[in-house]
């Protein structure tokens, strides 16, 4: 697995901030693929064991690539579970990364998925191993 700056992190978080959590998502979780959080922003709604959730995402991830695999697929990198009053997203980012959105009956499944596919791109470049710079990085999520 890749290490990550903390530049990167500090920058992938003020992305993950302005366009998943200030839109009205209740949390946002990346985690690597082991279920290790790398970021997590919450707008103080929810309270949980968001190290449990972060496993468990990360199996369940695991899960649905085994089921993949035997279905002769390449790969299912979206995942959506709905609840009662919450429902969640998770999304695979690269090869190593899992995003995890929580959100209520107010935002639209089609939403976050435009929001996380257009935030795909921008991890490709911000998390991956090409060289990386904040200059570089605006430009191109510009």
């Amino acid at each position: 697995m890749q290490a990550i700056s903390k530049l990167k992190l500090d920058y992938a978080e003020s992305i993950l901030k302005k366009d998943l959590l200030d839109q009205g998502i209740l949390n946002v979780i990346l985690t690597d693929k082991a279920g290790n959080i790398l970021i997590n922003l919450n707008n103080d709604e929810l309270e949980f064991d968001y190290y449990s959730l972060a496993s468990l995402s990360a199996a369940n991830i695991k899960a649905v690539s085994v089921m993949a695999e035997i279905l002769e697929e390449k790969d299912m990198y979206f995942l959506f579970h709905k609840g009662q009053n919450l429902n969640i997203h998770f999304k695979r980012i690269l090869s190593e990364f899992i995003l995890i959105s929580i959100f209520d009956k107010s935002i639209s499944l089609g939403f976050l998925r435009l929001k996380t596919d257009e935030l795909n791109d921008f991890f490709d470049d911000c998390l991956s191993e090409i060289d990386f710079s904040v200059n570089r990085a605006i430009n191109i999520y510009k």
